[in-house]
């Protein structure tokens, strides 16, 4: 059984949550053929990141860097 481990910033939408895991899981399967695939997302807040060294912060409207 293949498992999945999603790291992500915390606050997303239920539904995109729902479609990252219905997009990794159908990769998964059209890959190996394998249908039951665990997925776990973790949500981390951005000031425990860390990028390059940098605390990653999220500005808004920009990327996360």
């Amino acid at each position: 059984m293949p498992v999945i481990f999603i790291d992500a910033p915390p606050g997303l939408r239920t539904d995109a949550k729902r479609t990252m895991m219905e997009n990794s899981t159908a990769a998964i399967d059209e890959a190996y053929h394998i249908r039951d695939t665990l997925v776990f997302l973790r949500e981390h807040a951005m000031e425990n990141v860390s990028i390059l060294l940098f605390v990653a912060t999220r500005a808004s409207g920009s990327r996360v860097i």
